[in-house]
């Protein structure tokens, strides 16, 4: 087994290699149906590979994902034909593949064979060179191009030499069959003196110095044994003691210091640098843990199946031991001044001489012991049936009495002070006890449940704090107001525990307090301010494995915290370097679309190319981000942020080790991604750069294209344009000179037409004017003989009037005189006649004159009758206007 810079672990497998990146395992195969069998890694980083008939190197292709790439065809045809390569070994420059016959030798991607035809068994790095086991000649190391005898190597000839490694002052040499060996740098050779024997035998196929100086061997038969350097063990695992198997083929350190064990059917990883040990069946301990006590050089662990005792320095490190097997099942254990006593449920028990047990009492089933404050020897038991008073007489014994007045259950007692205790009840809730001033009876009880402040009667368990009374409830946890005389809740923790429902807490010496819940265990680490601030993920892998009948958590101290388990205890250390180290920074393990089978790049490709910018058409805007942070020590959680979508947030903690987005616009997106242990120590941010490109009615090319296209529309329309719009004006202006042309020959037409027409008009006005003269002259002529013919009436009458005026001898006035004399005058014809023929000369073109000048000789009545017959009047009329014209 190896592990590359970036923390992934390759292991050879019967199928081919083996890689698990932190989340997920994969395999490359090295050809159909081949054994892989070992594997060395360069200071490159390249993974070389050996197997059955086959050797190589491990090579990304373009879209980094690893393949074998196989060396065979580069050795010379002899050559081509071997057995499993056992050993690869990278020393510098070179790789070392070697078989149990043949050493090859890969340089300058050349591959000769530089041992050969030979018994072997298993190579070594041997200082800056390799080293090989022949059983003819020893342990030999290749330097100049000559294998020469290591120092006191002759020794090892006709041994299957298994490892070598440098331990100290000097070489370890692991024969498979023989033993240990020291090999000093002089040739001496030693026995390795230690307690391997104490293990009984076993054969050994693989020796590792680990980073803390301690040696691992992996044996075939009888586990994993780590022994310091002067040869005391340390840590022994094996078929029911850790391992699933007692073939350990391999064992591997990764650089968190955890164990990787490659088993005759798997692999198992001992996190023999980790914050957590199980304390169960596999060093002794049987049934679930209840209870602990810890001294300066003792740890006193209660249990279903008894008490047992561990050495409380070396936890993890060394089987427990029964104490007693009579007591049945064990409670509690606790120390009061120079005693330990044990509650059980077969009785009261004294630990004596620190390793044995002393039963005090007979009586069945007791829960625990509290001294009483201020009564020196003098302790309160709590039992199935209420309490007891225990004294310690002058001689060493102690009184025994039950205390009356109170007969409840009392698993968890608190004193408030020398004469009251509190009890809790696992489904009635809390009882404050007054005791008498003897303490052998109760004086007055209160009990405190669902009435007084508790959520519910049920899973209330009382401890105390720093003098204050502290109580776990199904629904948060509460304390006692001394003042009104009501339980409320406990406001520092109130934050974490509003509506949990909590089991049990204990409190370190820094006020951090470890609690069990039921949805939850974990830690409020206490702040400088006084806050706490709640750790739960790096408890989240012991959660199940919790006793679920009493839960149980006790500080023992600053480096050992245990936890009750269904199988023992799990001892917990927050001191330890795996808790606090820091994750190798996230991986991206794979870039895909979001349909199947649709890898863009997978790991290596980013390791290669680690600012390389992806981009996708608009077509593919759905994706899917894989990656891994190889953290082996505890869980994993994850954040991310893909800068351009949501804000730029970055994501709530989750176990998810991939990221799927869909539906993305073009643009170009950073996403981040970090990681965080259970001790929320934080890896450095991996990014990975992609773009969107636009659709193509959106690219870059197309604005570019439509806008050349636009411009030259543009251009050709404006030149269109221009000289369609020359055209025209020239058209244009032909027209319009034919038009002023016509035009002006319509208005030459018009001009002409005019002045007929002038002429038309005015001779039809002259003509109007004379048929007006004429209507004129006619009605002249008509208002002259109405005229005479009225003002002849009226004269006629007049004269009649005169001639009977006068018969009468009636002298007419002056007046009717005028009268007469006026109408007189007004029928003057001569002037009607002069106005007349005015008139009708303008009609009728001097018709007078001319007929006058024609005609000297005619007399004024002929010419009134030529005048009158030009008007075409009748005869009558004729003859009355000559008549009256006459007279």
């Amino acid at each position: 087994m190896i592990q590359d810079t970036l923390g992934n672990i390759y292991s050879a497998n019967n199928s081919g290699v083996l890689r698990f990146d932190g989340t997920n395992w994969s395999l490359i195969e090295i050809a159909s149906g081949k054994k892989t069998r070992s594997l060395d890694i360069s200071k490159n980083g390249i993974v070389y590979v050996g197997g059955e008939n086959e050797l190589g190197y491990l090579k990304s292709d373009a879209k980094g994902v690893l393949h074998f790439s196989s060396l065979s065809h580069k050795l010379s045809k002899d050559y081509r034909s071997f057995e499993d390569v056992w050993r690869v070994l990278c020393v510098g420059e070179e790789v070392y593949f070697q078989t149990f016959n043949e050493v090859f030798l890969y340089s300058r991607d050349t591959i000769v064979p530089v041992k050969h035809h030979s018994n072997l068994s298993f190579g070594f790095k041997f200082g800056e060179s390799v080293g090989i086991s022949d059983y003819k000649e020893g342990l030999l190391y290749y330097t100049n191009g000559e294998w020469d005898q290591i120092p006191g190597g002759g020794f090892f000839k006709n041994m299957e030499i298994s490892s070598v490694i440098w331990n100290g002052d000097g070489w370890l040499v692991s024969a498979v069959d023989e033993g240990l060996f020291k090999m000093g740098v002089d040739g001496t050779i030693k026995n390795w003196v230690g307690e391997l024997n104490e293990i009984g035998h076993f054969t050994r196929d693989y020796v590792l110095k680990l980073s803390n100086g301690n040696v691992a061997l992996a044996t075939r038969n009888n586990g994993l044994i780590i022994f310091n350097p002067s040869g005391k063990i340390v840590d022994y695992f094996s078929k029911g003691r850790g391992l699933k198997s007692q073939a350990v083929l391999n064992v591997f350190e990764d650089r968190e210091g955890n164990l990787w064990c490659g088993l005759n059917d798997g692999l198992s990883k001992i996190e023999l640098a980790g914050s957590f040990t199980s304390l169960n069946e596999q060093i002794g301990i049987q049934g679930a843990g209840y209870n602990a006590y810890g001294d300066d050089s003792k740890l006193y662990l209660c249990a279903r199946n008894g008490l047992f005792l561990m050495e409380a320095n070396e936890v993890g490190m060394q089987s427990a031991r029964l104490i007693g097997s009579e007591t049945g099942q064990t409670y509690g254990v606790s120390g009061i001044g120079t005693d330990i006593f044990l509650a059980a449920h077969n009785g009261a028990y004294q630990v004596a001489n620190k390793d044995s047990l002393v039963q005090i009492s007979e009586q069945d089933g007791w829960w625990g012991f509290q001294p009483v404050p201020g009564k020196e020897n003098h302790i309160i038991a709590g039992t199935y049936n209420g309490l007891f008073l225990l004294s310690k007489q002058s001689g060493g014994d102690q009184e025994i009495v039950k205390i009356e007045g109170f007969d409840e259950s009392s698993r968890l007692m608190v004193f408030e002070n020398h004469k009251t205790v509190w009890v809790s009840h696992g489904y009635k809730g809390a009882f404050r006890l007054t005791l008498s001033e003897d303490l052998r009876s109760i004086t007055q009880i209160q009990h405190f449940g669902s009435e007084n402040g508790f959520p519910s009667n049920t899973n209330i368990n009382v401890r105390k704090v720093d003098e204050q009374l502290i109580f776990t409830s199904s629904k948060g946890i509460f304390t006692f107001d001394y003042l009104n005389g009501r339980i409320v809740p406990f406001k520092p923790f109130k934050e974490h525990f509003q509506n949990s429902t909590i089991y049990d807490f204990s409190v370190d010496d820094f006020r951090n307090v470890y609690f069990i819940g039921k949805n939850e265990v974990g830690l409020l680490r206490r702040n400088f301010e006084g806050t706490y601030t709640k750790e739960v993920s790096i408890f989240g892998k012991i959660r199940p494995l919790l006793n679920d009948d009493f839960p149980f958590v006790q500080v023992i101290d600053d480096k050992n915290v245990l936890f009750g388990a269904k199988e023992g205890f799990i001892h917990f250390d927050p001191t330890s370097v795996a808790f606090q180290i820091a994750p190798q920074k996230v991986q991206i393990t794979r870039l895909s679309l979001a349909s199947p089978d649709s890898t863009i790049a997978d790991s290596f490709f980013f390791q290669e190319n680690p600012k390389f910018k992806f981009e996708f058409p608009f077509t593919q805007r759905s994706i899917r981000i894989n990656y891994s942070a190889p953290y082996f020590s505890s869980p994993i959680t994850y954040s991310t942020q893909m800068e351009g979508v949501n804000d730029n947030q970055w994501s709530e903690w989750s176990e998810e080790s991939f990221r799927e987005f869909s539906s993305l616009r073009e643009g170009t997106y950073t996403f981040r991604v970090k990681s965080r242990t259970s001790a929320n120590v934080e890896s450095k941010v991996t990014e990975l750069t992609i773009k969107i490109t636009p659709p193509w009615y959106r690219a870059k090319w197309f604005k570019v294209l439509i806008v050349t296209l636009s411009v030259s529309f543009l251009s050709a329309l404006f030149i269109n344009q221009k000289s369609r719009h020359k055209n025209e004006t020239e058209d244009m202006m032909i027209s319009q000179q034919a038009e002023l042309n016509q035009k002006d020959s319509i208005l030459k037409e018009i001009s002409n037409k005019s002045q007929v027409e002038i002429q038309r008009l005015e001779n039809e006005k002259s003509v109007i004017a004379l048929e007006h003269k004429s209507r004129e002259l006619a009605s002249s002529t008509m208002n002259l003989l109405q005229k005479n013919e009225i003002m002849k009436k009226i004269m006629s009458d007049l004269t009649s009037l005169k001639q009977n005026v006068e018969k009468k001898n009636i002298q007419p006035t002056k007046e009717l005189l005028r009268i007469i004399k006026n109408i007189d005058r007004s029928m003057n014809s001569d002037k009607d006649w002069n106005t007349f023929q005015m008139y009708f000369d303008e009609v009728h073109g001097d018709f007078s004159k001319k007929l006058r000048d024609a005609h000297p000789q005619i007399t004024p009545m002929e010419l009134k009758l030529c005048t009158f017959i030009r008007l075409n009047m009748s005869s009558k009329d004729v003859a009355n206007l000559l008549t009256q014209l006459e007279n």
